[in-house]
């Protein structure tokens, strides 16, 4: 995480909060140190040790079995079987674990070894479960962000010998240009070392996020194909163009910016160019008057939710982004976040700072460590040079 050059403060506050977790305890050489406090009255108070906090799979792979991240990840996957921990990253020596969730399984979590842009991360459900089973804390895990990647889709979603999968919702083959999975950005379909031979997409290094006007380009190839950019816009597999267009009808879906509404809780409204809102049902495909080809409405990734992002500028890949979005400056505007109700209606509510608190909490300890480890090395260093200190004093003393 260390490994640019120019920070914002949004990518530091992504990359402090994610080095902050790991002082709380999400790091390797304390998993032998976590506790059942199941049945105790406070945290961290004559708890046992857990027997087990990780264990390979099948695979060889190291992943986490501890309680509160098993019920997540079943939660979260679908699946029931006694192996569903969640994998840890196997880079490096794989027999031993990581400090960091696989990022097959859990791609835009906060706590993967290399987290994408603060935009586009989120302090997951299965990161809160992990600081939760330390037995030191109790966690507010409503405080958790929706977690889109692969979620329902059973014990073997992440594994490399599933993610060529030509049918995948998450995963893609070859190098064309698409939609990153929160249909906010468009992206091209690439892997990296973590990924190792698997492929997502990926946001553009520059001009990828369609819910920033800025991106907009007045060009002949906005008008054909009808894109906009702003804060209603979002990411879809379209190949659409104006009818009048010499280009084929049957070129390949790509990753397009449009703009979107949300109707109830998963239904939203599609506008293209300057037509009228189009209904876009979930998992099927449209077409737009005055323009050829389809636009593909994806399923379950827009208008579930309405939660903030924690680091970026942009909310949740289910509503429309707030420009500029900071944790501390969001909290202090007043601002409102949206709710569903059971009939579809949308209603304000505030939101309790509960990841404020984490944050302070952790700088609190953070600055607990520091002070006690300078203090111990004080106390060493006066035990190794004892007799260089009493020559200084003598020192010191014949010169007076």
């Amino acid at each position: 995480m260390l490994l640019s050059t120019v920070y914002d403060r949004q990518q530091m506050l992504m990359m402090t909060t994610h080095e902050l977790i790991h002082i709380l305890g999400f790091s390797k050489d304390l998993f032998s140190k976590w506790s059942d406090c199941s049945m105790s009255d406070a945290p961290g108070v004559g708890c046992p040790l857990w027997a087990q906090v990780t264990n390979k799979d099948a695979h060889g792979q190291q992943r986490m079995y501890s309680p509160t991240v098993r019920r997540q990840m079943r939660r979260h996957l679908g699946c029931s079987d006694d192996d569903c921990g969640v994998p840890l990253e196997n880079m490096g020596a794989a027999s031993l674990p990581s400090s960091h969730w696989e990022a097959r399984t859990l791609y835009s979590s906060i706590m993967t070894a290399a987290p994408g842009p603060p935009t586009l991360s989120l302090l997951d459900p299965l990161t809160l479960a992990a600081l939760e089973d330390t037995g030191w804390y109790r966690v507010t895990h409503h405080a958790a962000q929706v977690l889109l990647w692969g979620k329902g889709q059973g014990h073997d979603f992440g594994l490399t010998s599933t993610c060529d999968d030509p049918s995948s919702r998450f995963f893609c083959l070859g190098s064309g240009s698409g939609c990153h999975h929160w249909h906010k950005d468009k992206g091209f379909c690439e892997t990296d070392v973590f990924l190792e031979g698997c492929r997502v997409y990926k946001p553009f290094a520059n001009g990828s996020e369609c819910w920033k006007e800025e991106n907009a380009r007045i060009s002949r190839e906005l008008i054909r194909t009808g894109e906009a950019y702003g804060a209603e816009s979002r990411c879809f597999f379209a190949n659409l163009s104006k009818e009048q267009d010499k280009e084929p009808a049957a070129s390949p879906l790509e990753g397009r910016c449009y703009r979107h509404r949300c109707q109830t809780q998963g239904c939203f409204d599609v506008m293209v160019g300057s037509s009228p809102w189009i209904t876009c049902p979930q998992g099927n495909t449209i077409e737009v008057p005055g323009y050829k080809g389809i636009l593909e409405c994806p399923e379950g990734r827009l208008c579930l939710d309405t939660q903030p992002l924690i680091f970026g500028s942009a909310m949740s890949p289910t509503q429309a982004p707030l420009m500029d979005f900071e944790l501390l400056s969001h909290n202090a505007s007043g601002s409102a976040e949206i709710i569903w109700t059971g009939d579809g209606k949308r209603l304000p509510v505030e939101k309790p700072g509960d990841v404020v608190a984490l944050v302070v909490s952790a700088c609190a300890v953070w600055i607990a460590v520091i002070s006690i480890c300078f203090y111990c090395w004080w106390r060493a260093r006066s035990r190794i040079f004892p007799r260089e200190q009493e020559n200084s004093r003598e020192i010191a003393t014949h010169e007076l």
